[in-house]
């Protein structure tokens, strides 16, 4: 995480009074409130974007192939683009690819039961969310790509609402589509291996095969 950052930030400030047409010279460059934002405030903002829009969806592509692969008559119904919408919700909420959030309580509150003060750490279980059974029903913790409605938290909600939350559907839904469409008898070829990370969820490896499809005379 740090050599990322630090390679990110580097690129970023490179583009301070160097602009080019890409996004890291609108971070470097933008003018917020009359300033530009600090070295530190801009690197980070660099690191968000590559953590936001590529580790997250990339996960969630990961899982959701695994799960289709061992459900393939689920699998079967993502070439309806009604179905494929659906499974992007349900991919996301099942998920989670980001399963948690801290945050620092700004007064006295009380939830479920459970004090709350002032200046307190509360790290928020997303993931737990996601499978709430008074929200999702019994079949909270079963991969459904059919499940509507489908609220869950998986790109956060009000003001931390995901900015980049479409741009990652549109990507999982055409990936998946394409994918089982051109490769529909993939398998799994040996053992999965999950990340091991206190926040983030997804695999290190996972391994299929597929049988080549035979080309079509002409």
């Amino acid at each position: 995480m740090g050599s990322l950052y630090d390679y990110i930030s580097a690129h970023v400030l490179s583009r301070r009074g160097n602009p080019s047409d890409d996004f890291a010279s609108l971070i470097a460059n933008k003018d917020y409130r009359g300033e530009l934002l600090s070295e530190r405030e801009a690197g980070w903002m660099g690191f968000s974007v590559v953590a936001g829009g590529l580790e997250t969806t990339r996960n969630a592509a990961a899982v959701a192939i695994m799960e289709l692969i061992k459900r393939p008559e689920q699998a079967a119904l993502l070439q309806d683009d009604a179905v494929a919408k659906t499974a992007v919700e349900e991919i996301i909420r099942w998920v989670t690819p980001s399963k948690n959030r801290l945050r620092v309580a700004t007064k006295d509150l009380e939830i479920g039961g459970q004090e709350i003060k002032k200046g307190d750490w509360v790290v928020g279980w997303i993931v737990s969310a996601n499978r709430d059974e008074t929200v999702f029903g019994p079949t909270a913790d079963q991969f459904d790509i059919t499940r509507d409605p489908n609220p869950h938290l998986g790109f956060g909600d009000g003001e931390h609402l995901c900015l980049g939350r479409n741009v990652a559907r549109l990507e999982l839904k055409i990936l998946l589509q394409r994918l089982f469409e051109r490769l529909p008898e993939m398998r799994l070829a040996g053992d999965v291996e999950w990340v091991h990370s206190t926040n983030t969820t997804g695999l290190s490896t996972l391994p299929i095969a597929f049988e080549p499809r035979t080309p079509t005379a002409a």
